[in-house]
């Protein structure tokens, strides 16, 4: 009984011990429901390890390979809860019952391993004695599992941009996570070769490492899902824009000269798509920039500048009436500017002038 024998048997309590907490948890929903059944299958997975080198298998051997076929259901679960975590519409090829067919196909090419007896399971895991197709268990179980992995990653990350990948702290880590769930169908290929030692050691212990990175990682970023599901959610909106290709540094950089240098803002004919012409994009390009990169409304913005604007009056031109002041600033009347005003500072510009500038 070596490290991988007592690291097998701990990771397999953890993934029955998170079953259980999913099942037991005070929210129940779809979502946990289909966690606990993945938790259930990977410590079922696990435990057959220990299971088939303790001194419990000689005596009680029925139970040997059950875990190859469950493992094709694996695949279609992590699926399905990735895609509902992130609250993405599931796709037809993901969401078939078909999906879980080949789980039940196994059941049934495994039923005469299953039938076997007790003697002759025995003598077949201790000799690595494994027919046709048992002999491609293994590799066909783990393979199916990278595939579903691998045309997740797909469907949820396809319209990234490379950079994000290379921004985003979490993004990295959870497809690290994702891509690191394909390593042990390397075993499966040993095994399946003929290389039976190395093969189980590299699916096992990659598995097994598995159950305590996800538990680490909750731990240590508990936000971590939460904070990809939102990136996933801006870079959707990313790809339908109508900023397309557009420098959004640029556009930033021309605001700022029309804005802090030019001064258009003290035109009180000022609008959209004056504005939008002197950038040359559309007037809903430059909405939607306002909305999505300054997060404020264009009216909204300009304000800011006009209300900075009448501040600045106000301290040098101290006798001037609030009228003039509003006027001077590129406000249409003294109600607009008044509103903006007491919207901003909680004071009226009457008032704040007596009480900000006075003293």
């Amino acid at each position: 009984m070596g490290f991988l024998y007592h690291f097998t048997f701990f990771s397999s309590c953890l993934a029955f011990f998170c079953a259980i907490a999913q099942i037991g948890h005070s929210k129940p929903s779809e979502k946990r429901s289909i966690v606990a059944w993945e938790f259930f299958i990977v410590g079922s997975f696990l435990i057959h390890y220990p299971y088939v080198h303790s001194p419990l298998f000689v005596k009680f051997p029925y139970l040997y390979s059950f875990h190859l076929p469950i493992l094709l259901w694996l695949g279609p679960l992590l699926s399905r809860s990735l895609l509902l975590f992130m609250e993405e519409d599931i796709p037809k090829y993901l969401s078939s019952p078909l999906h879980y067919l080949p789980g039940l196909i196994s059941i049934f090419l495994y039923l005469p391993l299953f039938l076997e007896s007790p003697e002759e399971k025995i003598r077949i895991a201790q000799n690595y004695i494994r027919p046709f197709p048992y002999n491609w268990g293994p590799f066909i179980s783990i393979l199916h599992l990278g595939i579903y992995i691998i045309l997740t990653i797909r469907f949820l990350f396809r319209d990234f941009r490379f950079r994000k990948f290379l921004e985003t702290k979490s993004l990295r880590i959870v497809i690290l996570l994702l891509l690191g769930s394909c390593l042990p169908a390397l075993g499966g290929v040993l095994i399946s070769f003929g290389n039976v030692d190395v093969g189980y050691f590299v699916t096992y212990f990659f598995l097994s490492l598995l159950i305590p990175c996800i538990l680490i990682l909750q731990l240590r970023y508990p936000t971590l899902f939460e904070d990809v599901k939102q990136i996933i959610r801006e870079e959707r909106k990313y790809k339908t824009s109508q900023l397309g290709k557009l420098s959004l540094e640029q556009i930033r950089a021309d605001l700022k000269e029309l804005f802090e240098i030019k001064k258009i803002y003290l035109d009180d004919q000022i609008s959209l798509s004056s504005v939008s012409e002197e950038l040359k994009i559309s007037k809903h390009q430059l909405s939607e920039y306002m909305n999505t990169q300054e997060n404020r409304s264009f009216s909204e913005f300009v304000n800011e500048f006009r209300l900075d604007h009448s501040i600045l009056l106000m301290k040098e031109k101290s006798d001037w009436p609030v009228l003039k002041i509003a006027f001077e600033s590129g406000f249409q009347s003294k109600s607009a500017f008044h509103d903006a005003f007491k919207k901003r500072f909680k004071l009226s510009p009457s008032e704040y002038k007596r009480k900000k500038i006075s003293v």
